[in-house]
């Protein structure tokens, strides 16, 4: 506001006032000031929070994976302490099954021999006790421990000595030659065609005539009288029925023991065969059917061209071979006839394929070396069938009838269970043997 002086014209500017502050604002700057500062520090002190967390998840993290890495390397350093344990177990184990190989070898394989005057195999005929392929493998546990431990030796001489050092007979040489070769040689059906010997004991793998020959060489080098025998087999692929070939298709061995011919198979004892494609693949499998093979379960899948003749075929001609049934489970039912049981049985096929009609056989799910087949019907028919079986391992119950348990037989003594059934009219449809080595449990032994 301007003011005129008193006698003058002139006006004069008034001073301004000073205005007053009032201290609630300041009061409110300071404190938005320290709330500002207290969210910033509570921010930073979150950040380093957050920050330390992630650290000590880090830490965790790596502590884990270490922890990991460390139990890792822990199972792993078990494991193969295991392996080792377990190899090691396996040397020494080996080496006292050969200890013990060796010392009964050197009784002159009386150890091999010695289940023939127990018990169970009393009713085994004379030339069964010649320990053929109806005994059980578990028989020549000395002599197979024996040549399971032997070296791969690339030299025959040298590996016929080897295996034929403490054997005091022609079988169990026979049986030491023929279970290394089964064990150590691989067959290749495209591999060694012309069964060089020599070729085989370097590649370890072979055709069927290298097994043959390679048999044959340690054979002759043991001082046993050998041949190799070629003819024709029933194979992988044949089928019954089938046209037979022109031309011999296998190879295998025989030799004489006692003044008779044995027959042998190692390239069948080593795996079976399965085509795939346009190829013949092998899978090891030991079959001990094939070691020793009683002439008449032999000559359903193998009739010679050349070398010696199986007995029950003399005076079969190769029409009539190739007529004569061949399936595992017959082969299986054969092995474990016992007694007369096979001849018959035998002569029974024989006179059917000449005659063009077929025999009807049980189906055989157990195994020669846990069941002996004494006397059974091959068919059940209305009336009194008579059954005998002999079990080399121990058995509680033997049953006959459409289930089991129907119709027990009767256990008198050395593993041998008989008796009769009395089939109805009409007969089931399903009828069967079963055998149960326990109170819960039941297996099929023959299905009808």
């Amino acid at each position: 506001m301007a003011l005129k002086k008193k006698g003058s014209s002139e006006s004069v500017r008034s001073k301004p006032r000073k205005r007053q502050t009032s201290p609630e604002p300041r009061l409110r700057v300071a404190e938005r000031r320290r709330l500002e500062e207290e969210e910033e520090a509570r921010k930073a002190a979150e950040a380093e929070q957050a920050k330390k967390k992630r650290r000590q998840a880090l830490r965790t993290k790596e502590h884990t994976h270490l922890l990991k890495k460390m139990k890792e390397k822990r199972e792993k350093n078990a494991e193969q302490k295991d392996i080792s344990r377990a190899l090691d177990e396996t040397r020494q184990q080996m080496v006292k099954e050969e200890h013990a190989a060796r010392g009964g070898i050197e009784r002159d394989a009386q150890i091999a021999f010695d289940f023939v005057a127990s018990s169970i195999f009393c009713a085994v005929e004379e030339h069964v006790a010649r320990i053929n392929g109806t005994c059980p493998a578990s028989c020549w546990g000395p002599i197979d421990s024996y040549a399971l431990c032997s070296p791969v030796l690339t030299c025959p001489e040298k590996l016929a000595s080897r295996l034929s050092k403490h054997c005091g007979s022609p079988i169990t040489i026979a049986r030491a030659c023929f279970k290394w070769i089964a064990h150590n040689i691989t067959y290749d059906s495209t591999a060694n065609l012309v069964g060089d010997p020599m070729v085989a004991l370097r590649t370890r793998t072979s055709a069927a005539s290298g097994f043959a020959k390679l048999l044959d060489r340690l054979f002759c080098l043991s001082g046993l009288e050998s041949e190799v025998v070629l003819g024709y087999a029933k194979g992988v692929g044949y089928q019954d029925g089938a046209p037979p070939p022109t031309t011999p298709n296998h190879t295998w061995n025989a030799i004489k023991i006692d003044g008779k011919w044995c027959f042998f198979d190692v390239s069948w004892a080593q795996g079976y065969g399965s085509i795939q494609g346009l190829q013949v693949v092998t899978t090891a499998d030991y079959d001990d059917m094939w070691f020793n093979t009683p002439p008449e379960v032999f000559v359903l899948s193998h009739y010679s061209a050349t070398g010696p003749v199986v007995p029950a075929v003399q005076n079969v001609c190769l029409a009539t071979f190739f007529k004569l049934p061949s399936s595992q489970k017959l082969r299986r039912f054969m092995m474990s006839l016992q007694g007369s049981g096979r001849t018959l049985f035998f002569n029974s096929l024989l006179i059917s394929a000449q005659s063009g009609l077929s025999v009807q056989s049980p189906d055989y799910y157990c195994s020669h070396e846990v069941c002996s087949v004494m006397a059974v019907p091959f068919t059940v028919a209305e009336g009194e069938n008579r059954f005998k079986f002999q079990f080399h391992k121990q058995v509680q119950r033997v049953s006959v009838g459409s289930v089991p348990g129907e119709h027990y037989l009767t256990h008198t003594g050395n593993g041998v269970w008989e008796g009769s059934y009395h089939a109805p009219s009409p007969l089931a449809s399903e009828f069967g043997v079963f055998w149960s080595p326990d109170r819960a449990l039941w297996h099929t032994l023959l299905a009808y």
